[in-house]
């Protein structure tokens, strides 16, 4: 038996004595890396939480940030599918992905 494999309970080898590593599920993975990004960018969310739809405009002033870091950080939360972007006519204006309301809500205590 290899001991690079986990040892069943039906197994009679030697290896079961070993430390094994615990397998993280990946969706596990995904939850912390999207909290994080949410605690990162709490900032923004929070103001995009209580202003939306908001165009980034709006929120430079809001932020103190220049335009561009404000247009990047929504182009990574855009990424994580937190922020979604509307377009009409000549206006572009930014809001919560409502699927992530529950998540944003717990991690920024709202």
């Amino acid at each position: 038996m290899d001991c690079q494999t986990r040892a069943t309970p039906t197994d009679s080898g030697t290896c079961g004595d070993q430390v094994q590593p615990e397998v993280i599920p990946p969706h596990n993975y995904e939850h912390k890396k999207l909290c994080a990004c949410i605690a990162h960018f709490s900032d923004i969310l929070s103001l995009l939480v209580s202003e939306q739809p908001v165009s980034a405009q709006e929120l430079t002033p809001l932020l103190g940030f220049s335009k561009p870091r404000v247009l990047k950080d929504l182009t990574r939360l855009m990424k994580y599918d937190l922020v979604k972007r509307v377009s009409f006519e000549h206006h572009v204006l930014y809001c919560i992905n409502g699927e992530f309301n529950s998540v944003i809500f717990e991690v920024l205590d709202l």
